[in-house]
């Protein structure tokens, strides 16, 4: 049971489209390990189809990796709760993005739709 870091830093997440506010994502240290926590406003899709999957990108080095599939919360927002499983120091990721993809589809990103990008 470690205790959020205060230091934790949060990125506005906005619609690539229009630049519109879709919600918010943080990230910070529990248990020596970093984490990203994410609630949005994102708008219904078909479940049995496509799903919103998050990914944190570093431009320097390039490099990126998937946090996982957003789910949706007793409100209706769609949410992700991530926790490395190593010690590794994540903080070079500093951009987030929120992709449509395809169950039957490729496991690389999808339809980028909502992006933020952390404080450093």
């Amino acid at each position: 049971d470690g205790a959020i870091d205060t230091q934790s830093r949060e990125a506005t997440l906005t619609w690539v489209a229009t630049g519109e506010r879709a919600g918010a994502a943080t990230r910070g240290e529990k248990n020596n390990h970093d984490y990203v926590e994410m609630k949005t406003s994102l708008p219904d899709i078909d479940r049995e189809v496509s799903y919103y999957h998050v990914w944190l990108l570093s431009r320097l080095p390039y490099d990126f990796f998937s946090l996982g599939e957003m789910v949706t919360d007793d409100d209706g927002y769609f949410v992700l709760e991530w926790e490395a499983s190593d010690e590794r120091d994540y903080s070079h990721y500093a951009q987030v993005i929120i992709t449509v993809n395809e169950y039957q589809g490729s496991a690389d990103p999808g339809v980028h739709v909502v992006d933020g990008e952390f404080g450093t």
